[in-house]
């Protein structure tokens, strides 16, 4: 009797294009950004725990992704010059995108939904090692579909380069949904002058952001502490732009719920 052939080992999770050659703190960016992109798109899915957990996420971890943006921003700038920012914009837009892209999405969600619950119980200073792990998880869904395959990528990039708007920030037609008449909240200053200079930094350097209205938003029981929020009618392509673009101006971007603070 001829022997059975053992299955083949599994191979490890082949992560696409846009992640390669990534240092740790880039891996924990990418990590983020794919995890803003579930927050954003996923409630429906995943339920709206994914947004709540992301927020937790994002505050747990806040010292890690604070350095994490600075360190990549850092070698973008080393890399570009003074085009470092515009081409860490354009990185971020391409990212969003990458995880929102629609067919990955229905494998994704809930994948992301438990990368971050697990993502709250990393210890202080082990968002690095988790990320190693974490981002090819969330990424197997889109890496599996042809979106990656490089010659088509590279299409889309040049197609998307073509219709930059003034922004610098590249919209597509891969967006998850966002309902409408959400606020995007972009961070919490300590007093409204720090909240609304950075309003002011971030619409100077993005002038498409300027048709947003800010709202200032005083947080119960810390008199100083003021959450900079974006509202308006933001439909999904205007949701991912927004936050593809404080992303890499190294704000936060939280969805909140319509009635909401």
């Amino acid at each position: 009797m001829a022997a059975v052939a053992p299955p083949p080992a599994e191979q490890p999770a082949r992560l696409s294009a846009i992640h390669d050659g990534l240092i740790p703190p880039q891996a924990v960016w990418h990590l983020r950004s794919g995890l803003n992109v579930a927050a954003l798109g996923c409630q429906t899915r995943s339920g709206p725990a994914i947004a709540h957990d992301y927020n937790r996420f994002q505050a747990i971890h806040r010292e890690s992704l604070l350095k994490a943006h600075a360190e990549t921003l850092a070698r973008f700038r080393a890399d570009n010059g003074d085009d470092g920012q515009k081409r860490f914009d354009q990185h971020m837009t391409r990212l969003y995108n990458h995880f929102a892209w629609p067919p990955a999405q229905a494998r994704l969600c809930p994948i992301a939904a438990e990368v971050l619950k697990a993502a709250l119980l990393v210890p202080a200073g082990g968002l690095e090692a988790y990320a190693a792990v974490s981002l090819p998880q969330i990424d197997q869904p889109v890496a599996a579909s042809a979106f990656v395959d490089s010659a088509r990528s590279t299409g889309m990039e040049i197609a998307s380069a073509a219709r930059k708007v003034a922004a610098d920030v590249v919209p597509t037609a891969a967006r998850p949904a966002t309902p409408a008449g959400w606020r995007i909240q972009l961070g919490a200053f300590q007093g409204r002058e720090a909240a609304q200079s950075a309003w002011a930094k971030l619409r100077d350097r993005v002038p498409g952001l300027a048709g947003y209205q800010p709202v200032f938003v005083p947080v119960p029981g810390k008199a100083r502490l003021i959450r900079l929020q974006l509202d308006g009618a933001i439909d999904r392509d205007d949701a991912l732009r927004l936050c593809a673009v404080s992303a890499g101006h190294g704000h936060d971007c939280i969805p909140v719920k319509p009635g909401k603070a």
